[in-house]
């Protein structure tokens, strides 16, 4: 039985992202009928920032006022278990500010620790599983474009996830998102938007065919 991971980190409830990520997760559970899909909003359900006792307990460090049964070093655990147990990621997520949301960071800094993510001696990472990872933009930052240096999104999560060991990644990028609808202040861009989205969806629905695996 597959499990899937699916998590939001809009603070909006009607999001673009939330509503691509929301047709990804329809059509895998046709695909998937005997599946499950474990639910986690970061944007309604946002986690807290690392703590300095956190840090020095998981960082090895001595002294710690924080140790292995404690409530915040236990929800790590929780969230590492959680993402080892699924056998995809899917993460959908708009840029803020040219990156990732902060919920989106604070999660990661709660999962990305020596000895449960990543193997600090040997320099490799410890998470081997797959993700889809569905980006919205209001902007242009694709290749070629005047702001392309000023995306930080996909960069950043492609090396911070192959630095966990998350190496097979496949981003879903919709562009331009601030200019589709009825009323787009641009009527150029507004094409190049849609455009943006339809592509999107056109690789969401090859990535999650609606036939049943076999076997």
């Amino acid at each position: 039985m597959s499990t899937l991971l699916h998590m939001d980190a809009s603070v909006r409830a009607d999001s673009l992202s939330r509503q691509l990520s929301g047709r990804f997760a329809e059509r895998w559970r046709s695909g998937h009928p005997e599946g499950t899909v474990v639910r986690r909003d970061l944007g309604a359900n946002p986690l807290p920032h690392v703590t300095e006792g956190q840090v020095n307990h998981l960082m090895y460090q001595s002294g710690s006022t924080e140790d292995a049964h404690s409530e915040v070093v236990l929800r790590d655990e929780r969230l590492l278990d959680e993402l080892r147990s699924a056998d995809l990621l899917l993460l959908a997520t708009p840029m803020y500010n040219f990156t990732i949301p902060a919920t989106v960071k604070s999660w990661i800094d709660q999962i990305a620790w020596p000895g449960r993510a990543f193997d600090p001696v040997a320099g490799r990472g410890l998470l081997d599983v797959p993700a889809v990872v569905i980006l919205t933009r209001g902007g242009g930052y694709g290749p070629g474009s005047p702001r392309a240096d000023w995306n930080f999104q996909d960069t950043y999560l492609r090396k911070v996830f192959e630095f966990v060991g998350m190496t097979d990644i496949e981003f879903v990028v919709a562009e331009l998102t601030m200019f589709t609808g009825e009323n787009s202040p641009d009527q150029d861009l507004k094409a190049k938007g849609e455009q943006s989205l339809k592509e999107a969806v056109t690789r969401i629905d090859e990535l999650t065919p609606l036939t049943h695996p076999s076997g």
